[in-house]
């Protein structure tokens, strides 16, 4: 029941807000987890984008006016080295800052930039998707079928710059704004490489780290018996029929309405007044994790604990609230309520 996605999101918006960390990041991650422990492959999703305002006959206006810029790649760490190269800076933050065994393997890189600019506003759209496969993510597993999986892996954020080499475009640096228009519109990186307020151009687009910010125990749960893996469950298992538990935070549905987007904004002058604003969504995470599953720290790096042994057929076709009374205890508190409504008024009448 792919449905239940929405509804975890939806209803995580409230408590996400509460703990949404002031560092302006976008991060969407899709994620599987087994307790077995097979590699799996979480889609993380950054994203950003920036408007410039530029005024008549400025520089910017000249030389952003009419363009419609796309940059596109895919590749991956077995035919790309520098791709290779980001995935080990990403173990080696995962290793160093949060201290366990996870690590990723054959990343796949996807990158799109689309700069689209009229006669008064240039509007630069970022997407960097990053498909690793994750192994070593389980702690420990126990004679009572309840396992210890480790979720501090999807915190990882890279602050240095990342270029790749690609057949398009050459050297291509893909972490910050600036990169890109250094690539495509020199002259357009010459002007706006002089902000420095705040270092609002330098801000980093790989940083995963507004995930495991939020409170691990905190991220809303559901409980599905018959949940369909999708691909993110790693190769030959797409498509199976699993129980499991998903834990949501953030807010990213296209059926409902989204917050705003976080803003940041800065007024420069160079040949003219110039007015830029970056807008960030909110960051949010769909992980669906095989059993009955609770998240929790385990010296304080955010962990997992879920179980087969709980899990019953004889509700197979039911999705409930992990952590709220199944629909049947309230049926049956209803139902005697009721029968003892009319007992209690024909008793009275009768009298």
């Amino acid at each position: 029941m792919k449905n239940w996605h929405l509804i975890l999101i939806a209803t995580s918006l409230i408590l996400a807000s509460l703990f949404t960390p002031s560092a302006f990041a976008s991060v969407n991650l899709t994620a599987y987890m087994a307790t077995n422990g097979h590699p799996v492959t979480p889609v993380f999703k950054f994203s950003k984008t920036i408007l410039i305002d530029y005024p008549n006959g400025s520089e910017l206006q000249q030389e952003l006016n009419g363009k419609n810029v796309t940059v596109e790649f895919t590749d991956d760490s077995n035919h790309n080295p520098n791709i290779r190269s980001l995935g080990q800076k990403i173990n080696l933050d995962i290793a160093n800052k949060r201290q366990n065994s996870s690590s990723i393997t054959n990343l796949i890189v996807q990158y799109e930039t689309i700069i689209h600019g009229d006669n008064k506003q240039a509007r630069i759209d970022y997407l960097v998707t990053l498909k690793p496969t994750l192994e070593n993510y389980v702690i420990n597993s126990q004679s009572d079928d309840t396992t210890t999986l480790d979720a501090s892996w999807m915190g990882f954020s890279i602050k240095d710059p990342v270029v790749i080499v690609t057949k398009q475009y050459g050297d291509l640096e893909i972490n910050f704004p600036l990169g890109v228009i250094q690539n495509q519109l020199p002259y357009v990186y010459d002007i706006l490489k002089k902000i420095s307020t705040e270092n609002i151009m330098k801000t980093s687009l790989i940083d995963a780290s507004p995930l495991t910010d939020y409170p691990i125990d905190k991220y809303r749960t559901l409980f599905d018996p018959t949940f369909t893996l999708d691909e993110s469950a790693g190769l030959g298992y797409v498509g199976q029929s699993v129980p499991a538990t998903g834990f949501a935070y953030g807010y990213d549905d296209l059926y409902t309405s989204a917050p705003k987007p976080k803003s940041s904004n800065i007024d420069f002058t160079t040949d003219s007044k110039y007015h830029l604003t970056m807008l960030d969504r909110q960051s949010s995470a769909t992980i669906d994790v095989e059993g009955h599953a609770n998240g929790y720290f385990v010296q304080g790096m955010p962990a997992i604990s879920t179980s087969t042994a709980l899990v019953s057929t004889c509700c197979s076709s039911q999705v409930y609230w992990y952590d709220n009374i199944p629909w049947w205890v309230w049926a049956g508190i209803i139902s005697s309520v009721v029968i003892s409504f009319w007992i209690f008024y024909f008793w009275r009448f009768k009298e």
